[in-house]
């Protein structure tokens, strides 16, 4: 079977002929349902609280893993969401997005899902651009007998540029004493 290199963020959902299935992490933060990329999972653990550090933004902490410190991001609060204390289905995902190592928080984590082209949909805002330039592509699913629309999004324009540029300058300076994982 032809599958699609997912080294890079979602190939085939700009261009839904591409090839005949691939996977995603199925996960959800909030009420929105997203699809990443498997290739940029490194780990997954249950959350803790990451520790946070001078001048960082409030959206972003940092944990020791691996021997090393990496930043987490809770995308709730970078996207204006209420911050949630974590549950017992939050994860903090360890990302390498563009050669950094990144955690994010996910309020759960469904698993993976395989999408066959015909699952997949273009996003209807694709000419906007904006806040959504991240989304790549919709897919409908069916969990407990009701329909969901899963987000397919591209890991490193959700995070942000300036924003890994700017976590990967407090990393560098970040101290000792960070919660191991």
């Amino acid at each position: 079977m032809n599958m699609p290199n997912l080294s890079s963020p979602l190939p085939y959902a700009n261009d839904l002929a591409a090839s005949p299935a691939a996977s995603v992490l199925h996960v959800r933060i909030a009420v929105k349902e997203l699809g990443i990329a498997p290739a940029h999972l490194i780990w997954s653990c249950a959350s803790v609280e990451p520790t946070s550090f001078a001048d960082a933004p409030d959206w972003v902490g940092v944990l020791r893993f691996g021997g090393r410190p990496v930043p987490v991001i809770d995308l709730r609060v970078r996207y204006g969401l209420p911050a949630a204390s974590p549950g017992p289905l939050s994860r903090t995902l360890i990302l390498n997005v563009d050669d950094h190592w990144i955690g994010v928080v996910v309020d759960e984590v469904f698993g993976l899902i395989e999408l066959r082209c015909d699952d997949l949909r273009p996003f209807p805002g694709r000419d906007v651009v904006d806040e959504t330039e991240f989304i790549t592509g919709l897919c409908q699913r069916v969990r407990d007998d009701v329909p969901h629309t899963v987000i397919l999004v591209d890991i490193a324009r959700l995070i942000g540029s300036d924003a890994l540029a700017r976590i990967a300058a407090f990393t560098a300076s970040s101290e000792p004493g960070l919660v191991p994982v």
